[in-house]
Formats: C-alpha cells, sequence, structure tokens
C-alpha cells in the first residue's frame, strides 16, 4: 500500500521532509543558504503547504528534532551556525551546496 501512495519513492520522514524543505528554501534562493535559515522559516516552508490547522498544531516541535538529528549527523550535509543578531544568538542551519536534493 505504501509503495503504490508514494509512486515517486519520496523521504516522508520528518528528516527527509526537512531536507527537502531546506533544498527547495536553497535552490529558491542561493544567497541565503550561505546565510543559514531559523526554525521558523523551515517550520513556516513546511507549514505553509500544509491545509489543516489541526496539521500545523505540532509541526514545529518534530521540525526541530529533525533538524537537530540532521545537524548531528555529519552525512546529511547539514550543519548548525551560530549568528550573533543584536543582543541575542541565533540558531541557523545551512545546507552544504552538494547536499541539495533535486525535486
Amino acid at each position: 500500500m505504501a509503495a503504490v501512495e508514494n509512486r515517486n519513492m519520496d523521504d516522508r520522514t520528518p528528516e527527509g521532509r526537512v531536507m527537502a524543505a531546506l533544498s527547495r528554501m536553497a535552490k529558491d534562493d542561493p544567497q541565503a543558504r550561505e546565510d543559514g535559515y531559523t526554525l521558523e522559516q523551515v517550520t513556516y516552508r513546511l507549514t505553509s503547504v500544509m491545509n489543516s490547522r489541526q496539521a500545523r498544531r505540532n509541526v514545529k516541535m518534530v521540525v526541530e528534532q529533525a533538524l537537530m538529528n540532521l545537524a548531528s549527523n555529519p552525512l546529511s550535509g547539514v550543519k548548525r551556525k551560530y549568528v550573533r543578531e543584536g543582543s541575542a544568538t541565533v540558531t541557523k542551519f545551512v545546507i552544504d551546496e552538494n547536499a541539495i536534493i533535486y525535486t
């Protein structure tokens, strides 16, 4: 049943969805890829295509955990970067140019 519903064999795990979203964001704006993306930017990218408010409710926690998993895996191509913005330090996630998935 899963093979019938997923004919393109897309990775539907949270990490796969986050990686696909980061890839699309990097392809849309290559300059922003070098600066990195915040958790809020990645979460917005994923939730903007969801129809149901109920489906969007707890997505931020899942996206955060998936980003941490990707950043802790050296083979994923996603790295954590700390940027000073004013008096606060912001965590951004940078995807390696070679890790971009062409979707």
